[in-house]
């Protein structure tokens, strides 16, 4: 489909949610009953209902989106009514109800806003790689969280807008205010942090020996003379792989029949049929803070452990005696102190403390109506899951209490989850949109025609893959397609700094890009 094309649908999709288009259609009806009267009214019908959206569209400014100005984002907080054509509507806090300003925010004061928040907010706490997408997905509509929540109005820690502040759903200004989010990065010893720049961090320098250096295969490219775009490279499999993430020594990849690879010199199997050698599919991976413990999880229950330092790999199937399909995995916390996250097919949250290899594990937690968890992560002390029905949930207490945060008429199912800080987090959906919360507001955004099975964040990058072999780049106004040499579901992508940027799909497809700095 032409470019020009694709961008009108794509416009075509977002106005007929318009009261424009409501009031349009009510015309072509009630003018077009005149036809009977004269064969003109049939043009005029016409006309009146086709001339809106083409100058509307004519007048769109794509760099800046002014469309949503127009036409209002389905997506809203859960504490709020969405916004529509009758006029402004209600934002609703813990104690008291005020009714939203339906003026447009000045651009400017949106922006010192931002930069205050993001210089507030940010801290040293380090990023979880976590997040990925399973196999088929479904679902509906999300209920209220049934663990006990915090009142959110009474922490100051929370949001410093969550204080009654006047706000409004407002369109992406295509830029999220972010502390400093951090990958880890192969030239790191254990335990290391780098930054984009590949410099440790100024509380974790350490002078690393040339012996560990040369454990590392996945270098920094040449900016200069690196080929800049997505290629695909030989994997030891061909089964359909599931996750990506990156640890110390770079990437490793899981996937059906419980595939495990890692990339080494070039990419390698370093565990066939999963931890019970039963080939259970692998849906979910996670590493620790320190990059050493690389944790995945799949189906009927299977979990495991695989030590990058000393090449162990530890079987923790079936925790709690539970079988239910796991869909993904988070762990926060350095190697053999990691608290662990599970998110599973019945919409449960199974919380567990590694103490130097033994794992105590919580009840299971149920945040909304028993919707398939698709997502888990953790960012800044917070963690955030998603289901396929509609459901976005925040824990600011460890997985305690879990408090359903969005997102009301969000018309898709949820794919995946990343949090870059607790004012910046994206979801990926199934209809080929993405879902942006500032920490007031969700916001909408059409990527592409494709289902959306996975997104990658930091806080400068950002990337979406799903069907047909899409890669979106995030830039200013929006995303843009990147070209890619397949046309496989691609089911997970990983953003590295100093280690190629990977994504993986179907039949064992691996497409590779130079790092990010």
């Amino acid at each position: 489909m032409p470019e020009g094309s694709q961008g009108f649908w794509a416009f075509y999709r977002q106005y007929t949610h318009t009261g424009i288009h409501t009031a349009a259609t009510a015309a072509l009806t009630a003018i077009g009953l005149l036809v009977f009267v004269h064969w003109s009214f049939a043009v005029l019908a016409i006309t009146i209902y086709v001339l809106p959206p083409v100058v509307l569209y004519l007048y769109e400014d794509p760099e800046t989106d002014e469309l949503a100005d127009i036409v209002p984002d389905t997506g809203s907080h859960a504490e709020y009514e969405s916004e529509t054509a009758a006029g402004p509507v209600e934002k609703r806090t813990k104690d008291r109800t005020e009714p939203f300003d339906s003026t447009p925010p000045d651009d400017t004061a949106m922006g010192d806003a931002a930069d205050a928040k993001d210089t507030a907010g940010a801290d040293e706490t380090e990023r979880q790689s976590t997040g990925a997408p399973i196999h088929g997905k479904s679902g509906g509509s999300g209920n209220s969280s049934t663990e006990g929540s915090s009142n959110t109005a009474d922490d100051p820690d929370k949001r410093a807008d969550r204080d009654g502040s006047e706000s409004r759903i407002a369109p992406d200004s295509g830029s999220d205010p972010a502390p400093n989010s951090e990958h880890l990065c192969p030239d790191s010893e254990p335990g290391e942090r780098a930054g984009r720049t590949g410099e440790p961090t100024a509380d974790t320098e350490s002078s690393e020996p040339d012996s560990a250096k040369a454990q590392t295969s996945v270098a920094a490219d040449d900016s200069n003379g690196a080929d800049r775009e997505w290629t695909e490279v030989d994997a030891p499999t061909d089964e359909g792989l599931c996750d990506v993430v990156i640890a110390w020594d770079g990437p490793y990849v899981v996937g059906d029949e419980g595939t495990v690879l890692a990339r080494r010199d070039g990419w390698e199997t370093v565990l066939e049929r999963g931890p019970t050698t039963q080939g259970n599919a692998l849906c979910g991976a996670a590493v620790s803070a320190d990059g050493r413990h690389v944790w995945f999880a799949g189906n009927s229950g299977v979990l495991g452990q695989y030590d990058a330092e000393e090449l162990r790999f530890t079987d923790y199937s079936a925790p709690r005696n539970i079988t239910n399909d796991w869909a993904d995995i988070a762990a926060v916390g350095s190697a053999d102190e990691e608290t662990l996250y599970l998110v599973d097919d019945s919409g449960q949250i199974l919380r567990g403390e590694n103490d130097g290899g033994a794992v105590t594990w919580d009840e299971p937690r149920t945040p909304g109506d028993g919707s398939s968890m698709t997502s888990v992560a953790f960012i800044d002390g917070a963690g955030y899951c998603c289901d396929t029905n509609a459901g976005v949930y925040e824990t600011t207490d460890g997985g305690d209490s879990w408090e359903r945060i969005g997102i009301e008429n969000a018309g898709a199912d949820f794919t995946d989850i990343a949090p870059v800080s607790r004012n910046a987090i994206s979801v990926s959906c199934d209809d080929g949109t993405v879902f942006r919360y500032d920490g007031i507001n969700w916001t909408k955004r059409y990527v592409g025609e494709e289902s959306l099975c996975a997104i990658d964040r930091t806080d400068e990058i950002g990337l979406v893959s799903g069907e047909d072999g899409a890669i979106y780049d995030r830039i200013q106004g929006g995303w843009e397609r990147e070209s890619t040499p397949v046309e496989a579901t691609l089911h997970a992508v990983a953003i590295g700094t100093d280690c190629p940027s990977v994504a993986v799909g179907e039949d064992g497809t691996i497409l590779e890009h130079p790092p990010a700095n």
